[in-house]
């Protein structure tokens, strides 16, 4: 069951003949690592394709001694939105007795690119 807004990604890789004995691990570690720096990327889409059989996005892997395929169904088209919230010094610590920024609120500033306001 296709679903709308999903999109499938295959990537081939071609390389010198693999030997026999190691085509088929090095083509399921392809695919694992590709689908996990996916899923660390948020791009897998996580909502359930129809039966609880098939959920998410699945990983299919495919090899010849001389290409190692992975085919990805349901990898969403952009990446999630995410908030990150980030706290800073205590306003005590911030901020002096006359309101002005000590150290602490210059160097958290600093550090995430944000106004000391």
């Amino acid at each position: 069951m296709k679903k709308s807004g999903a999109l499938p990604l295959l990537v081939e890789i071609g390389c010198e003949e693999i030997p026999a004995r190691f085509v088929a691990g090095a083509a399921r570690q392809f695919g694992e690592r590709l689908r996990s720096a996916l899923e660390a990327a948020r791009l897998l889409d996580p909502q359930p394709q129809g039966t609880h059989e098939d959920v998410g996005a699945s990983t299919s892997v495919y090899w010849t001694p001389r290409r190692l395929v992975a085919h990805v169904s349901g990898l969403c088209p952009v990446q999630p939105d995410r908030v990150d919230e980030i706290t800073g010094p205590p306003v005590r610590v911030a901020f002096d007795a006359q309101g002005h920024p000590t150290r602490a609120a210059e160097s958290f500033a600093e550090k995430n690119e944000v106004p000391i306001n």
